[in-house]
């Protein structure tokens, strides 16, 4: 273990990383799936909405597909619930198969791992379905190195309050890679940092306090 980093960690009371760019190279993967699920949808409204999901990444899948059935695309003559539910169960079909697959961020599971060698409880807070977001990495047998793993429904803020309710959060530190990841560790004072290698968020070097690297072997 690199000396400078396991003085580091003892700093902190608890660790919350989000998923998506963070612990899984799945971004791509996201945004492929998200065209894949409207399919038969126009191509242009499909491209704004492509633009919305970047520009806003870490928000549930729900709030975003309301978003596209609502606002981008919205019908006169159907039930949108209809809608949103099946370009939902198309999301999920095509994400939980490509997620047990795709590759981790570069020294994200090392660290992880000198992070729970200082008895440091590690938390998952992800925009990403939480009960596919438990069975992903429990198939992938790595569900044992976070304390508990949190998603969507419930958004990042109400993540870090149920958090806040066991550790003190002000101690804490958050490896996030988009505006909203930074938002909610802003929210609670803890220490942020941008894991931009694979980042759709075009911004984040530019926010004060935040530590910015590539990936985790960067750290």
């Amino acid at each position: 273990m690199n000396s400078t980093r396991d003085e580091f960690w003892p700093k902190y009371s608890v660790a919350v990383f989000d998923c998506d760019g963070v612990i899984l190279n799945s971004n791509t993967i996201k945004n492929n799936a998200f065209r894949k699920a409207l399919y038969d949808e126009p191509q242009d409204k499909v491209n704004a909405f492509i633009d919305y999901h970047k520009k806003n990444g870490g928000i549930s899948r729900y709030i975003k597909f309301k978003y596209y059935f609502d606002i981008i695309n919205p019908a006169t003559h159907e039930n949108n619930e209809d809608r949103i539910t099946d370009a939902l169960d198309r999301y999920a079909s095509i994400v939980q198969r490509e997620l047990l697959n795709c590759e981790y961020i570069p020294g994200v599971i090392d660290t992880i791992k000198e992070i729970r060698a200082h008895s440091i409880p590690i938390y998952i807070c992800s925009g990403g379905d939480e009960d596919e977001l438990n069975e992903i990495f429990k198939q992938r047998e790595t569900s044992y190195l976070f304390d508990k793993i949190f998603g969507s429904p419930k958004n990042k803020i109400d993540i870090l309050k149920l958090i806040e309710k066991m550790h003190d959060l002000n101690k804490g530190i958050f490896f996030g890679d988009s505006e909203s990841d930074y938002i909610a560790a802003n929210k609670f004072f803890m220490d942020f940092f941008y894991i931009y290698g694979v980042s759709e968020w075009t911004n984040g070097h530019k926010h004060k306090h935040t530590k910015s690297v590539e990936n985790f072997n960067r750290i």
